[in-house]
């Protein structure tokens, strides 16, 4: 993540959670932690981009050694001040992790790929620090929402994120880890609309292979390493 992007995080990191939408937020908390429940949970967790600790905080008490990093101080100092956090946090890049290769053992990166400048680089770095029989999900928001994004934030109906690159995540993620070691073994929607909804509940019951699945709000890639 880049100079500019750190900046806007830092001077948004205060008010961070008073300013975001608050159906959209426990929507996405539920969402992923009934995603991670499908997993066992052995070992080490790690966030990467953990914001202010929403997702962190939901999910960290699943796993023995919970970890989380953003690129923000201010975003970490306001994690630190949620006293049922465990204080296992620390400042880093997405695209250049202080972390050991092969010494993760579950990963959630949520909304933070359309913040990075070195998409690759941040997806490679996943799997870098992935263990083997290892689980990475990273999440982004669908494109073809962007111009609704852009407009929510124009009329403050949503938070302020920054600049933004989106990109369709299979895609890439494929294109990225063809000569790795790791491999896609799910990609879906994650969400199909950010407001509480039986809409996404339907889609699901069709196996989320609808036509209208590919309108989701959220994409989700689930990664492995063989």
């Amino acid at each position: 993540m880049d100079k500019i992007e750190k900046t806007f995080f830092e001077e948004w990191a205060v008010d961070y959670d008073e300013r975001r939408n608050k159906s959209f937020l426990e929507k996405s908390k539920q969402y992923m932690n009934s995603i991670v429940d499908n997993y066992s949970h052995h070992g080490n967790f790690l966030e990467i981009g953990l914001g202010t600790g929403e997702v962190f905080e939901l999910i960290s008490s699943k796993f023995d050694m919970p970890y989380g990093m953003d690129i923000s101080e201010g975003m970490v100092r306001k994690t630190h001040s949620k006293e049922k956090i465990k204080k296992r946090l620390f400042v880093g890049d997405a695209c250049n992790l202080p972390i050991k290769s092969n010494s993760c053992d579950f990963i959630v990166c949520q909304d933070v790929l359309e913040h990075v400048p070195y998409q690759g680089r941040m997806i490679l770095e996943i799997c870098r620090i992935l263990n083997s029989n290892g689980i990475a999900i990273i999440t982004t928001p669908n494109p073809l929402w962007s111009p609704v994004l852009y407009i929510a934030e124009k009329l403050k109906l949503k938070v302020e994120e920054g600049d933004h690159k989106f990109v369709f995540l299979n895609r890439l993620v494929k294109k990225i880890i063809k000569n790795s070691q790791c491999q896609i073994t799910s990609s879906k929607p994650f969400m199909m609309i950010p407001i509480k909804s039986s809409f996404d509940n339907f889609i699901e019951s069709l196996g989320g292979t609808s036509l209208l699945s590919k309108l989701a709000f959220s994409q989700m890639c689930i990664i492995t390493k063989k």
